[in-house]
């Protein structure tokens, strides 16, 4: 009696150690993958734990790592309780052979490091075949002071919505000036019959030190979710590696003489306006006291910036008024910059003038010696009586007033048109706000035609990862489920504070499925709000196009 007494407390004790014992487990969906294939990490304990307790960041060394999903559930079978905490992540790695998922801790109990072969895969695409970066410098040897122009082209050809975080590093310099020459342009062009997103922008290199000098173009980044010809999901990691350029500054020629301006080819014109703005072509010209005659100065240089340009300064002989405007500047669609002066000249007094010439030195940096330009001298003659100022008239006694002077009578005629010039420019005002809110609307609908073509191109493959997800949620496929929300989400362009609602359903719903209750499995929350989310992201997608980042 007493032997079979002292069995059954040993297996008593025995059980009640089995279940106060802590298990903590890491698994992986595989343990063997091809470069930047997307695999499925599992950590589960039966510990009562929180969300927090599990830090991923010790992954992001070696892995991508996605937004974890937690679930705890709580089992009583026959009086007995145990609790089940478990995350879920998805990695990706473009590292080539043994790579190690490190342990994790939790209240004490560890995991076992995972190890992780991963094999090139000959057929996943290469950065170069989905984002280029073209860049063209016009010039690469500059004297100080001129400037040269870096036309830059990105070009992507696949679908900039399913893009993580795209981030445009913006070109550098060292040892040069660099500034951003006109705004960037984004377009859709069919390059080699594939549809490709295309960013054009231009920025222009000033030299300022004699030496060689470096300019790296703008750097790409970013990742995509795709599926492969065995229909495995794989992140793909986009990075361009910026070229480098040299520049070669020289030396300002010791022999140039007068004010430096450097360029490769300049144009220095004038015109002659007379009364009513007519072209004057004669030399002399002939004008009369009081004449205006409008003097414009046209200086067109190449590979000069804004600032670098001279002023052009004209003496006029004192007998001249002259009113001149502020310079102004207009940049050419060749990339020359324009400088036009324009000056007022009236002639006050009778006589003959000779107006000034203009002479400009500039450096030719292609044939590399000095150049001249003129713009000739013209000669005036005004007739006429000289203008006089206006004499302050003498102060004289007021003259006796004649009472008997006759009142003089002036008659006015006041004519009124009454109210019919009002209400014919009210119904001119209407006609014209009618024509204008017609307009808007052709053009608000010519763009919705748009924007539905584009979309229309993308909705298949869409439909076809939504559809999938929700044949996995009703199969209670739990590593589908977790691998095609990830992929449903970057398709939409969801980020995770967009979708934390759904967020959340769908980490409940995975504890659900994994919990020991299997009545406890309620797809129908998850399944409602994906539709939800689904319509408001097609809502916003009709108002709302992509655009990259400025370089």
């Amino acid at each position: 009696m007493r032997t079979v007494l002292n069995t059954l407390i040993l297996a008593l004790a025995l059980l009640t150690s089995w279940t106060g014992y802590a298990r903590t487990t890491a698994t992986v969906s595989q343990n063997q993958v091809t470069q930047n294939e997307v695999f499925q990490l599992t950590i589960s304990t039966d510990q009562d734990v929180d969300r927090d307790a599990v830090d991923f960041k010790q992954l992001k060394s070696q892995f991508m790592v996605s937004q974890p999903s937690f679930g705890h559930s709580i089992s009583i079978i026959n009086g007995s309780r145990s609790n089940k905490s478990e995350w879920r992540v998805t990695l990706a790695t473009n590292q080539l052979g043994v790579v190690t998922i490190p342990s994790f801790q939790i209240k004490g109990e560890k995991t076992q490091p995972v190890a992780i072969q991963v094999v090139k895969d000959v057929s996943s695409p290469k950065t170069k075949d989905l984002v280029q970066i073209q860049t063209h410098i016009d010039k690469s040897t500059l004297y100080p002071n001129e400037s040269t122009l870096m036309h830059v082209k990105l070009i992507i050809k696949a679908d900039t919505r399913a893009m993580q975080d795209p981030k445009i590093t913006p070109p550098s310099a060292d040892g040069v000036s660099l500034e951003a020459a006109s705004e960037p342009d984004q377009s859709q062009e069919v390059i080699n019959g594939i549809s490709a997103t295309v960013l054009t922008q231009s920025f222009r290199i000033t030299a300022t030190n004699p030496g060689k000098h470096s300019v790296k173009e703008p750097q790409f980044q970013s990742s995509m979710y795709y599926r492969d010809v065995r229909g495995n999901t794989k992140i793909l990691p986009l990075v361009t590696q910026p070229k480098t350029f040299t520049i070669n500054v020289m030396a300002k020629p010791q022999q140039y003489q007068g004010t430096w301006l450097p360029t490769s080819s300049l144009s220095l014109t004038d015109d002659w306006l007379g009364v009513h703005n007519k072209p004057i072509s004669d030399n002399p010209i002939k004008l009369d006291v009081g004449d205006s005659l409008t003097r414009i100065i046209h200086l067109e240089v190449n590979g000069v910036g804004q600032d670098r340009i001279p002023d052009i300064a004209l003496n006029y002989p004192k007998s001249l008024r002259v009113y001149p405007e502020k310079p102004s500047y207009k940049t050419q669609p060749n990339g020359n910059i324009e400088m036009t002066l324009k000056q007022v000249i009236i002639a006050s007094a009778p006589g003959k003038y000779t107006l000034p010439g203009v002479t400009l030195n500039w450096w030719d940096t292609t044939a590399q010696k000095q150049r001249k330009s003129f713009l000739q001298a013209k000669d005036i003659v005004v007739t006429g009586s000289p203008v006089t100022q206006p004499q302050k008239p003498e102060l004289t006694k007021e003259a006796p007033v004649q009472e008997s002077a006759a009142p003089k009578i002036i008659t006015k005629t006041v004519t009124d048109s009454g109210y019919w010039p009002y209400l014919t420019g009210l119904f001119a005002i209407l006609w014209l706000l009618t024509l204008l809110l017609f307009i808007l609307k052709l053009k608000k609908q010519a763009t919705a035609k748009e924007s539905t073509l584009e979309e229309k191109n993308k909705g298949d493959s869409q439909q076809t990862t939504f559809d999938a997800l929700k044949a996995a949620i009703n199969d209670k496929d739990g590593i589908n489920i977790q691998r095609l929300y990830t992929l449903w989400k970057s398709e939409q362009g969801y980020v995770s504070e967009d979708a934390k609602e759904l967020d959340s359903a769908i980490a409940d719903l995975l504890a659900q499925l994994y919990s020991r209750d299997s009545s406890a499995y309620q797809p129908d929350k998850v399944l409602s709000l994906l539709k939800q989310f689904a319509k408001m992201k097609k809502h916003k997608r009709e108002k709302k196009s992509f655009k990259l980042p400025k370089m």
